[in-house]
């Protein structure tokens, strides 16, 4: 049975936090996980809050499949980060993005190790679904990224695995496998293919030509099926159409054909200078209860949006 809130509250506390104008935009920048991740633990008053950066988090289960295999449950959970980049197709306002939004960015490799002096950033970064991003070092061997100095505890780590593909080896023994998209065997943006558990049991994710998620499937053939939908808006300043990929509805199936459960999303669109922008208004679910949100402008990150109620 899932578990969701039918309306969501986001405190606003984090305008207070952050409203002194010589540190707006930039307080907990430093923060070694990224604005989004976690500092030094949260406040659960009233909600959930980093009082170091500022950044509010919510997990709202959205549809979880029960009877799966593998110590990872098969569950679609939408996550707000209010510092977050919003990049899970679901939407600007909010940030929200998904549980199986694992993202992996790598420095190409150059020959001879050789790496431009002006170049002080880190040789690959991965987004993790909550908010967090870890960085890892230029190695002294192509490919197989040292640590993040900055965290000074166990952490999961990068390796190369051939044809520019990656694991990440997590703290925990399971293995996020990325890799390039079809028909691409170079460059740094990299996908999330599969997710092995300790215990070497496999959820599948399944992409679109353009790399979107289509399907998730857990290591007993019960899956999810992401659904899209493209808005088409006119861009007046150069004349082109601009489309916008966000995600319509997520299905559950217990099996191929048996559709257990769906939760459907709606969006609203809203224009700023030319550019339209669709935000996350409405959630329906199948036993006719739903969440809806507005949104009002963050004073750290302007334009993404805090859910007000």
């Amino acid at each position: 049975m899932k578990q969701h809130l039918p309306r969501l509250a986001l405190p606003l506390v984090l305008c207070f936090l952050l409203s002194h104008s010589s540190t707006r935009g930039e307080t907990g920048n430093d923060n070694p996980t990224g604005v989004s991740g976690e500092y030094n633990g949260s406040i659960t008053t009233a909600g959930s809050y980093d009082p170091y950066t500022g950044n509010a988090k919510r997990f709202i289960d959205d549809l979880t499949v029960t009877g799966g295999l593998g110590a990872y449950p098969l569950k679609w959970s939408r996550v707000l980060n209010t510092r977050g980049g919003g990049t899970g197709y679901l939407g600007l306002g909010g940030s929200w993005s998904h549980s199986y939004n694992w993202q992996l960015w790598v420095r190409p490799y150059q020959p001879y190790h050789y790496y431009p002096d002006q170049y002080e950033g880190p040789g690959g970064a991965v987004s993790y679904p909550d908010g967090r991003t870890l960085n890892f070092g230029i190695p002294d061997q192509p490919y197989t990224y040292s640590q993040d100095p900055t965290i000074f505890e166990p952490q999961d780590r990068l390796v190369h695995v051939g044809g520019g593909n990656f694991n990440l080896l997590m703290r925990d023994g399971g293995t996020v496998k990325f890799t390039h998209p079809a028909g691409s065997a170079s460059g740094g943006d990299l996908r999330a293919t599969e997710i092995v558990d300790p215990y070497g049991q496999s959820t599948i994710l399944t992409r679109d030509s353009a790399g979107g998620l289509t399907r998730v499937t857990e290591p007993g053939g019960r899956y999810l099926q992401v659904n899209y939908t493209i808005f088409s808006d006119y861009f007046q300043p150069t004349g082109e159409t601009r489309y916008t990929y966000v995600i319509s509805s997520v299905q559950a199936f217990s099996a191929p054909g048996q559709l257990t459960e769906t939760v459907t999303y709606t969006y609203t669109p809203v224009n700023v200078s030319y550019f339209t922008y669709y935000y996350l208004t409405q959630v329906d679910y199948d036993d006719g209860t739903h969440a809806s949100y507005t949104y009002t402008n963050s004073n750290v990150d302007s334009g993404r949006g805090l859910v007000q109620s």
